[in-house]
């Protein structure tokens, strides 16, 4: 007579919450934690910076170059700091970078607190905290995957991108408020101290996973070695160039135009703006649960290119939008698109990066992401000045929708899992 369990097929245990599988694990519980206090602070703080930019200057010529003196250090270095990710554990590199954006955004406050700004310490900030973003960025991708297990790795993804996306769609608002009724200096002083909450929440970290790449050659050879390993796996190379098209379309869309437009076309101040980034936050979080709950998806590579078909096509109709009104629920739908296809992409790349070089894989789809942001950036701040916010936001979601034609186009990107 046969057991039970004799001759059947066992079927693998499905959570019944996979969205909050990774948060068992305290290493993850714990870096969560510290992003969601420290994103909070970056949300007060990018309201507070563009509307004093704009405010003080009047121009959005010079908000978008100060974003984009911030994006170019962050770009010329990224790779570097896949290498140093890989080189000296992922966990200390994004211990080392929060401690140092926490003292700039202290200086930066003394200083707006003094009653000394001027301009140049705008850009001065913006170059600095660049630098930093190039070294965390790539170290916090790579230390996810040390953190959960392959299969929790989606969830993984999308509570980090839940992170962001709930910052984005409660703080922005409440920057508003803040910066109408307190001034600059408080959403400069919260945005310190969250840093150092999280440089906190780092130290507690004991990654499970510790992979450290081998020294052997300079930082040069190291670099070469991932960039050969991203070039083996053609997926991820098509990331990497799909990744590209959309950074130069949406950063000057996002952080120039579409503040621009609330400000500006529409009169609607600092609260404008955080309404507008509100809304894009609360898309995001659908998106964002939405992925982080599905247990599998196949052809995941065809599901990115139609997200992100889908995103050029909302924020291209952003910039027909009559009133804000009207803008607010274009906003949130392309919200929905940038997190789907955030987590997609990451998913794709970060499980077929081998571990030993998985900072430096990390590091090139990063730059794919961000590597076009500072053109995109000083070119959205002139066209936004010469033409106005809506020729801005309408050539972004062009550019979007160029980059998921393109990720349909090829067959092996689209049948890829």
């Amino acid at each position: 007579m046969k057991g039970p369990l004799e001759g059947s097929v066992v079927v693998p245990r499905v959570p019944r919450f996979p969205l909050l599988a990774p948060l068992r694990s305290g290493n993850f519980a714990l870096l969560w934690g510290g992003n969601a206090i420290s994103l909070a602070g970056d949300q007060l703080q990018a309201v507070a910076l563009a509307v004093l930019a704009l405010e003080v200057t009047g121009s959005a010529a010079v908000l978008g170059t100060v974003l984009a003196v911030q994006a170019i250090p962050r770009v010329l270095l990224m790779l570097i700091g896949g290498v140093v990710a890989d080189r000296f554990r992922p966990r200390g590199v994004m211990l080392t970078a929060n401690a140092l954006q926490g003292t700039l955004v202290a200086m930066l406050a003394t200083v707006l607190w003094l009653e000394r700004l001027e301009t140049w310490h705008l850009y001065a900030y913006a170059a600095a905290s660049g630098m930093a973003y190039a070294f965390s960025i790539p170290a916090s991708n790579a230390l996810l995957p040390q953190l959960v297990s392959r299969e929790q790795l989606r969830s993984g993804n999308a509570l980090n991108s839940l992170n962001f996306n709930l910052a984005s769609f409660l703080f922005p608002p409440l920057a508003g408020l803040l910066v109408v009724r307190l001034g600059y200096l408080p959403a400069f002083v919260l945005n310190a101290v969250s840093f150092f909450v999280a440089v906190v929440a780092l130290a507690s970290i004991r990654p499970r996973e510790s992979t450290r790449a081998p020294v052997t050659g300079s930082a040069l050879h190291q670099l070469a070695e991932g960039v050969r390993a991203a070039r083996r796996d053609r997926v991820v190379w098509l990331a990497i160039w799909a990744a590209a098209i959309f950074s130069l379309g949406f950063s000057g869309a996002s952080f120039v135009g579409v503040p621009a437009l609330a400000t500006l076309t529409f009169d609607a101040g600092a609260e404008g703006v955080g309404l507008a980034y509100g809304a894009t936050g609360a898309g995001a979080v659908v998106g964002a649960i939405a992925m982080g709950s599905l247990t599998s998806l196949r052809r995941q590579g065809l599901a990115a290119g139609v997200v992100l078909l889908a995103l050029g096509v909302f924020t291209s109709l952003v910039a027909l939008a009559p009133t804000l009104a009207v803008a607010l629920p274009l906003l949130v739908v392309a919200g929905l698109c940038r997190a789907g296809c955030a987590n997609v992409y990451l998913t794709l790349v970060q499980t077929r990066a081998p571990a030993e070089v998985r900072g430096r894989v990390m590091a090139l789809f990063m730059m794919g992401v961000m590597g076009l942001s500072p053109l995109s950036l000083g070119l959205g701040g002139l066209l936004g000045e010469a033409l106005g916010p809506r020729a801005l936001i309408g050539a972004g979601g062009l550019i979007i929708t160029l980059g998921g034609l393109y990720a349909l186009s090829q067959r092996e990107f689209r049948a890829a899992d």
